[in-house]
């Protein structure tokens, strides 16, 4: 089940809540707070093995799992946010800045059979970004 806030809140003060990184995850689109569902087994499998075969066919993109992505007045976190090397930026020794604040290469989210279209594959879209949608089927039944 999706939880949404109907509060009106600004993007910044929305990143100051205190509960914003509990999980599952709080996502901000225009205006709203809006709490993803919590990922379930197969979702969780799923995650992993698309995150391991996308690492594993290029060095110059990387596959992050819930990523925080904060741009265009929005802050959305994909199942799987995939970025370019050279667009994350690195602090002063090197290490990768903790917040991401563009719109992520390809977004992947793995949607629970009862659950809607995230809005954050609009803003990618939007964003003019590559996008894959997949959709994890009902249980099957054995006969």
């Amino acid at each position: 089940m999706t939880v949404s806030l109907t509060q009106v809140l600004s993007l910044e003060d929305f990143l100051k809540l205190p509960n914003l990184e509990d999980s599952p995850a709080w996502e901000y689109v225009d205006g709203i707070v809006i709490q993803k569902p919590i990922s379930k087994t197969r979702n969780s499998i799923l995650q992993k093995r698309l995150l391991t075969e996308v690492d594993s066919q290029t060095g110059d993109y990387t596959a992050l799992p819930e990523l925080r992505c904060t741009f265009g007045g929005q802050s959305i976190v994909p199942d799987i946010a995939v970025i370019a090397w050279h667009r994350i930026n690195l602090n002063e020794v090197g290490e990768p800045e903790d917040d991401f604040t563009e719109a992520p290469d390809w977004t992947i989210e793995i949607l629970s059979p009862d659950q809607k279209v995230i809005e954050g594959v609009r803003l990618t879209l939007t964003a003019q970004q590559i996008f894959a949608w997949l959709k994890v089927g009902q249980a099957r039944q054995s006969q």
